[in-house]
């Protein structure tokens, strides 16, 4: 099992092949590449789409079928719309879809042939032993997310790069807090999903100004605090029933 810096590196090497070849007009460069911030390299095409055939490979060998992972994978995306009948029914496609909803000015540049390229990328350095080559992306044919951030089960972001570790005791309680209190509501839901679009773009501003961090921090120091304490007294109001 591969940890979670070794995945973020895999996405990483990605993001460099993707500079290299000039795929954006104006991309970063490749010692931006590897300045990056975990959280941002998971927010990129490349760690969407390592997402995505992740999921696929762990699942197809479970013996799922593509549409039905990609039934789940739409389940598990708060943009999704797992019950339409224009869902695809390949892996290429859907990645295609996903890119398009989270990156419509990019996605049409990538292609078969950088998909297939990434697939191949990802099956090796993860161990997944399958013949890349010889999978074609027929839906006639093909039949069929290691467990990674995404927008129902991801980190925090602000708080991650606050804290500098995605399993930070703090960033922990927060997203217990996430997902036992503010996934219970519709508008609790509205603020993640505008949080999970606005604070990669927050972080990526931000992350050299230590300043703001250290103010951020303390205001989150703050509130994990009060949620420690709120936890605890629940815990004792239990124990007394």
């Amino acid at each position: 099992m591969k940890s979670m810096d070794e995945r973020t590196e895999i996405i990483r090497k990605l993001i460099k092949q993707r500079v290299m070849n000039r795929l954006f007009d104006g991309d970063i460069s490749l010692y931006e590449v590897n300045s990056l911030p975990f959280v941002m390299v998971w927010g990129t095409p490349e760690g969407t789409t390592f997402n995505i055939f992740q999921t696929y490979f762990v699942d197809s060998k479970r013996g799922k079928s593509e549409i039905q992972i990609i039934k789940e994978l739409e389940e598990a995306d708060e943009d999704g719309f797992p019950n339409s009948a224009t869902l695809p029914n390949n892996i290429n496609e859907y990645i295609r879809l996903r890119l398009r909803r989270e990156f419509p000015m990019i996605a049409h540049l990538y292609t078969d042939a950088i998909l297939l390229n990434y697939k191949s990328v990802i099956a090796a350095d993860m161990g997944h032993n399958q013949n890349i080559s010889s999978q074609q992306s027929n839906p006639a044919t093909n039949k069929g997310y290691s467990s990674v951030p995404n927008k129902s089960t991801g980190g925090c972001y602000i708080a991650t790069a606050c804290y500098g570790s995605y399993d930070a005791p703090e960033v922990m309680v927060l997203r217990r807090f996430r997902d036992d209190t503010l996934m219970r509501f519709k508008s609790g839901r509205l603020f993640i999903k505008i949080y999970y679009r606005l604070s990669p773009i927050f972080v990526r501003i931000t992350m050299h100004n230590k300043l703001v961090n250290e103010s951020i921090r303390q205001l989150l120091d703050r509130f994990v605090l009060f949620l420690n304490k709120k936890n605890s007294t629940n815990k004792n109001k239990f124990k007394e029933i």
